[in-house]
């Protein structure tokens, strides 16, 4: 019993300081490449404990580089997961595309940067969803 939980408990203190350290503004790229590393990919319900942080910091406004880092890690989990990550990816897109448009420079640039890596990986099954949210989203947003 104690063998197969000790693994699981490292790799989800792995995942919860990675995840911070995301959200602090520092190495954020870094950071979140290696949470989407950490994801277990043949069982990707491991990432929805994390969701809710995720969405807070990406709807943080008091925060830039949580925000940042947001993005960043949905961008990570796009590329290192591939479109497998798409049904919990999708729901973050209408507010990256609201981000890039962000006051703060850097949240911006991070915005646009992971979109285009979400649009890049998107399935042509998810493109019609996909639609929907942009078109949404263009009487909302400015400067994107």
């Amino acid at each position: 019993f104690f063998f197969g939980v000790f693994p699981l408990l490292r790799h989800n203190s792995i995942m919860d300081a990675e995840l911070k350290a995301c959200f602090t503004g520092s190495n954020t790229n870094a950071a979140a490449n290696i949470f989407a590393e950490a994801v277990d990919h043949k069982h990707l319900p491991s990432i929805e404990p994390y969701l809710p942080q995720i969405e807070a910091a990406m709807k943080n406004n008091k925060d830039p580089n949580a925000r940042q880092g947001a993005c960043a890690i949905m961008g990570a989990l796009t590329k290192v997961v591939g479109s497998a990550v798409e049904p919990y990816s999708l729901p973050f897109l209408e507010t990256m595309l609201d981000l890039c448009a962000d006051k703060k420079l850097p949240v911006g640039k991070a915005a646009k940067a992971n979109v285009l890596v979400m649009a890049q990986e998107l399935c042509r099954a998810t493109s019609k969803q996909v639609a929907a949210i942009c078109v949404g989203a263009l009487g909302r947003t400015k400067g994107w």
